[in-house]
């Protein structure tokens, strides 16, 4: 149905990002996450809404809230930045 965050001074509401919906898994995390980088970096409320509403909406793309290959396990490698399957023992 969308997002609404209120600001102290005014209540800001954005619709819900059309998506192909897999699993809602992590969905809400992600919003927040998104919401909460976005708010860090000192944009507006509704760019906030914004992104978390697009991260929210790609989180419900994948099986479990992110891309996965069955029994490899998917991380994010944060010092380069690039997403990479785990190595087999």
């Amino acid at each position: 149905a969308g997002s609404l965050a209120n600001d102290g001074r005014q209540l800001h509401r954005i619709d819900a990002v059309p998506t192909d919906v897999v699993d809602t898994t992590g969905a809400g995390d992600s919003f927040i996450a998104g919401f909460l980088e976005s708010l860090a970096k000192g944009l507006k409320i509704k760019e906030c809404l914004l992104q978390g509403a697009a991260l929210g909406a790609t989180a419900c793309r994948h099986r479990g809230g992110f891309p996965q290959q069955p029994l490899q396990p998917f991380v994010q490698d944060s010092r380069a930045g690039n997403e990479r399957l785990l190595e087999p023992d």
